[in-house]
Parts: structure tokens; C-alpha cells; sequence
């Protein structure tokens, strides 16, 4: 079933690939935020907030600290997290630094980011 927000983004972007994307990693109450005074990525659901923290320096992104609350735990949040994160260093031209153990395993399990290292 369509709802409002499918019909207005059938409207912005006429492409149903575009659109299958932002439905998929975008719900209107959960999405991502880019945090540069706290140097994270954000997404809060519930009230709970799950982050992935950096630091920037010289062109590298050190992705340096995965955090999703124990509610938030299965639900892909980490990983949505991990993408966006990857997706913003490839966006800018960034290198990144997985110091992040989660990070690294994802990077490992995602061959499209392993450029970025």
C-alpha cells in the first residue's frame, strides 16, 4: 500500500531505483545525522541514539567507535551507520582508518569500500 510519502517521492524523483532506496534506508523517524560538533554519525530511534564516531586529519577519516544502544541491537542500525559513514569518506575523497573493529568488519565483508583503505 502507498502511502503520503511514497506518492511525494514518486513526485520528486521519477525513478523507481531512487526511490526503492530512500524507502529502504530512511524511515521519516530514524535518519542519519551528521554530527560535526561531536564528530559522529547519528540515528536515533525511541530516544535512543546510535553513533559512529571519527576523527578527521589530513584527508583520513579515522572511524574510531561503533555505539548502538542495547534497544536498538539487531535492528541494522550499526551497519546503516557503517555505510553512511563509508559512503561520506568516499563522497570527499576521504581514506579511511577502521580503528573500529565493527568498521573493519564491515569493510571487510563489503568488497566496494576496501578502496577506501
Amino acid at each position: 500500500m502507498l502511502n503520503a510519502l511514497t506518492l511525494d517521492l514518486f513526485k520528486l524523483f521519477p525513478s523507481l531505483d531512487v526511490i526503492c532506496k530512500i524507502l529502504k534506508y530512511c524511515k521519516m523517524e530514524n535518519i542519519i545525522i551528521h554530527n560535526e560538533s561531536e564528530k559522529r554519525f547519528e540515528i536515533t530511534e525511541s530516544g535512543n541514539t546510535a553513533f559512529v564516531k571519527y576523527k578527521l586529519s589530513n584527508n583520513v577519516i579515522d572511524v574510531t567507535h561503533t555505539f548502538v544502544p542495547k534497544e536498538l541491537e539487531g535492528k541494522g542500525f550499526g551497519s546503516a551507520l557503517a555505510k553512511y559513514a563509508l559512503d561520506y569518506a568516499k563522497d570527499k575523497g576521504l581514506k579511511v582508518k577502521p580503528t573500529c573493529p565493527f568498521i573493519r568488519i564491515y569493510v571487510e565483508r563489503h568488497k566496494e569500500y576496501q578502496s577506501l583503505l
